[in-house]
């Protein structure tokens, strides 16, 4: 009887528990963001006292190279989090468009290689087996 009070409380306990998490994560965080699609629209200061010293690829000299001057098929967008007036996250996505001319090569080795895959191939193993059959 004892222990069924028990694992009864901690079961109580655990929905209890779950209850609370899920209450504050429905709520509201209090953080204020700032989205944009270049990274010059967010406040450089704010950026930087994040970003630096973490990695080359979070800088804004990188992200505005790429924003100006990388391919055209990738697009930026950048995010920021502040807790009042402090920065607390900054966040890089980077959106790539991909169609039909992107996933077509002139590279002639991987035509030949692309040229080894047998339509009718159902598994990687059967597919190996028939590309090694054509290189030798």
């Amino acid at each position: 009887m004892v222990k069924r009070k028990t694992e009864e409380s901690k079961l109580q306990n655990r929905i209890a528990s779950a209850r609370q998490a899920w209450r504050k994560r429905h709520s509201p965080s209090g953080l204020q963001f700032v989205l944009a699609d270049r990274i010059d629209l967010i406040p450089a200061r704010a950026w930087d006292s994040l970003t630096n010293n973490h990695s080359w690829f979070l800088s804004r000299e990188y992200l505005s190279v790429i924003d100006s001057a990388g391919p055209e098929n990738v697009s930026g967008r950048y995010a920021m989090a502040f807790d009042g007036c402090k920065p607390v996250a900054a966040l890089v996505a980077q959106l790539v468009q991909i169609d039909g001319k992107h996933l077509i090569s002139n590279d002639p080795v991987v035509a030949k290689t692309t040229a080894l895959i047998e339509p009718g191939a159902k598994s990687i193993a059967e597919f190996t087996a028939v590309a090694r059959k054509k290189v030798e």
